[in-house]
């Protein structure tokens, strides 16, 4: 995804844009290590990034702020969305959508 990333948005990496990681580490019936005790391995593509995204985890407002943030923003990935923009820009058609939804056009990274 990073290479893809970059070509795409004429970006470079870890100098225009970072990356951070966690893997979910839950076992669903495992009644020991639960989301509240198990251990939350954080990673980032470079060890301030990886700081900023252990810190972020351990923030849960912060967290949970940030995850319905990218949610209100998924818009532009939805199947009308997409259906519509297709219709428009590959066949050409004026979609029925364009009344019914505004389009969104995401700026700066989340």
């Amino acid at each position: 995804m990073i290479p893809i990333a970059a070509i795409f948005s004429g970006l470079k990496f870890n100098v225009d844009f970072f990356t951070g990681y966690s893997p979910e580490r839950i076992n669903p019936g495992d009644k020991v290590n639960t989301l509240t005790t198990i251990v939350k391995v954080t990673s980032g593509s470079t060890p301030e990034i990886a700081e900023e995204i252990d810190q972020l985890y351990k923030d849960k407002n912060k967290w949970n702020q940030k995850s319905l943030m990218n949610i209100a923003s998924s818009g532009p990935f939805s199947a009308d969305f997409t259906i519509q923009r297709y219709a428009e820009e590959i066949w050409k058609i004026d979609s029925q959508l364009t009344d019914l939804h505004q389009k969104t056009v995401l700026t700066e990274p989340i």
